[in-house]
């Protein structure tokens, strides 16, 4: 008799296990849904505003890229890059960092409108946070990522690579007999709007 009721409590208590296993997987397939709903919805949006078309960047713009990569260090604290705003002409740029572990786009198009305003032509997003947004026809899916520790002459060269900015170089004879290295020049100097 014993054994049978420890039977049906081993039994009841499988039953048991079995349906919390079963809402807990529940609750789990629910949550990632709701995020990657959250997340796709987010990007199809972000995605309407960013630049497009054939694109060169001042030397301005090339300089405010740069800072932007790099980060602002506030309070001994780094902040990371959010968003970069750029003309279709190249010559006007705007960015802002965010502080926090988790942000979100509150004023590309306050930033957009802005600079459509000034400029009379065409802007949109060219960076968040470290990637390249800015389609030009030359990058594929894969977004390019930009690396903070990066010298100038490595953005420049990555830049002129992805086609953002004119193959300004020359190549120079460093040490006779070691061959050709190629070396970026320094750009004209081009006012931003």
């Amino acid at each position: 008799m014993m054994l049978r009721s420890l039977e049906l409590r081993l039994n009841t208590i499988s039953k048991l296990f079995i349906k919390v296993f079963y809402l807990m997987k529940k609750i789990i397939v629910t949550i990632f849904l709701t995020l990657s709903l959250f997340l796709t919805s987010y990007e199809t949006s972000f995605a309407a505003k960013k630049g497009k078309g054939e694109v060169k960047l001042s030397q301005g713009s090339l300089k405010h890229f740069i800072r932007y990569i790099q980060g602002k260090i506030q309070g001994g604290v780094r902040w990371t890059p959010m968003m970069f705003i750029l003309s279709s002409d190249g010559k006007w740029s705007s960015y802002w960092y965010c502080p926090y572990a988790n942000c979100r786009d509150a004023r590309s198009e306050e930033s957009i409108a802005k600079c459509e305003q000034e400029t009379n032509v065409k802007c949109g997003v060219f960076a968040m946070r470290r990637k390249i947004y800015w389609d030009n026809g030359q990058v594929g899916k894969k977004k390019p990522t930009m690396n903070s520790k990066w010298s100038d002459a490595k953005f420049k060269e990555e830049l002129t690579k992805l086609g953002y900015l004119n193959r300004n170089y020359i190549k120079h004879n460093l040490t006779p007999g070691h061959g050709n290295i190629s070396k970026l020049l320094p750009f004209p100097e081009v006012r931003n709007r």
